[in-house]
């Protein structure tokens, strides 16, 4: 992390604690120049706007590479067919591009449509096999004025395409229904023996509330199956019982091959019979 970036957090902090709103026109102009130091350590090389990683929380996550969880949970290979639901601003895409021989089709979708045109714009336009498609849901916390609703949403794509479908950060952020539609979906546009590759929030009896992780603490049972951190706007972090997702995998002919939990999102690895 650079000097600017942890001044820029260590000031967010003070004035959270302290109740002060930082002027608009100075913190456009923070994050501005942390943004230029940004582009100027990668050359400007396929980095979207600060604004568009701190919508996300991605300010310096967005430059890990994430190409060897794919090869260790789903195998990748340089000729797959890979769909990341929810791409954001091109994370995973960017880490195939950057750290991988990757020649195979790659499809992203996501509800932010200032993304995608980011994406289409920077990323299509020089790597044809990326394609990136805007999907106008509805959500209370990235797309509030969305016109459909994920729980009736068909991802658009045939039947039985994809060697490879990965979620990060995606179900952490839906509702049961939407979840549940969300992951038939998933098995319907998966091969035979594709893999799916999916963050969660996972609740179980001994990892309720872990100590050295306060987001965890934070969740609230709903006394509907899921825990949320904020009730006025739930899609914010959601958190679900791990039988219960169990149970949803088992529906939509998905077998668990891995579930590994982390301090903050947990993974499961999975593959369609």
């Amino acid at each position: 992390m650079n000097i600017l970036t942890m001044l820029l957090n260590k000031l967010s902090r003070v004035k959270s604690a302290l109740n002060i709103t930082l002027p608009l026109q100075v913190r456009a102009g923070l994050l501005g120049f942390v943004d230029s130091t940004s582009r100027r350590r990668t050359n400007g090389e396929l980095v979207p706007p600060l604004k568009m990683r701190r919508f996300i929380g991605q300010d310096q996550d967005f430059f890990i590479n994430r190409v060897p969880q794919l090869e260790k949970y789903c195998n990748l290979t340089p000729t797959d067919k890979v769909l990341d639901v929810g791409c954001g601003c091109g994370s995973m895409a960017i880490s195939l591009i950057q750290y991988s021989n990757f020649k195979g089709n790659y499809e992203g979708f996501d509800i932010v449509s200032e993304f995608i045109d980011w994406l289409q714009s920077n990323v299509t336009v020089r790597y044809p096999n990326f394609h990136f498609q805007h999907a106008d849901v509805r959500n209370s916390g990235y797309n509030p004025n969305g016109k459909g609703v994920a729980s009736n949403y068909q991802f658009p794509y045939e039947n039985g395409v994809f060697d490879i479908v990965f979620l990060g950060s995606v179900f952490t952020h839906m509702l049961p229904s939407d979840l549940e539609h969300y992951l038939s979906e998933i098995s319907r546009v998966l091969k035979t023996n594709g893999k799916c590759l999916i963050t969660y929030f996972l609740l179980t009896p001994d990892r309720r509330n872990i100590v050295d992780q306060p987001l965890r603490k934070q969740f609230k049972d709903t006394g509907k199956g899921y825990s949320v951190v904020d009730i006025n706007i739930p899609e914010n972090a959601v958190a679900y019982k791990q039988e219960y997702i169990t149970k949803l995998y088992k529906k939509n002919g998905l077998k668990i091959l891995k579930v590994e939990y982390g301090i903050l999102q947990d993974l499961i690895a999975a593959i369609k019979q």
